[in-house]
């Protein structure tokens, strides 16, 4: 988990330090990384037994927070429409 804090405190870190540069195909490599990400999260959850007996589990879990998620940007867009049109 430590790795992990480390990792995202480095990234971080680079993105302020390269924040005034204008990185051309920063998209791309980030959609790779997330895929390669959840790619290697699969591998995982497919590797071990208790990951695929409670697949019903994660699934729900994913879609519950993808649902929150979606519900308070709404909300949140709905706020700030609210108070700019005042």
């Amino acid at each position: 988990m430590l790795n992990i804090f480390a990792c995202m405190l480095l990234g971080i870190g680079c993105g302020w330090l390269l924040r005034k540069h204008r990185i051309k195909y920063i998209n791309k490599v980030i959609m790779l990384l997330i895929c390669l990400l959840l790619l290697v999260l699969g591998v995982e959850v497919g590797q071990s037994n208790s990951g695929i007996a409670n697949v019903h589990l994660l699934v729900g879990a994913a879609l519950l927070i993808a649902v929150l998620a979606m519900a308070v940007s709404i909300l949140f867009a709905w706020m700030l429409d609210k108070k700019r049109s005042r």
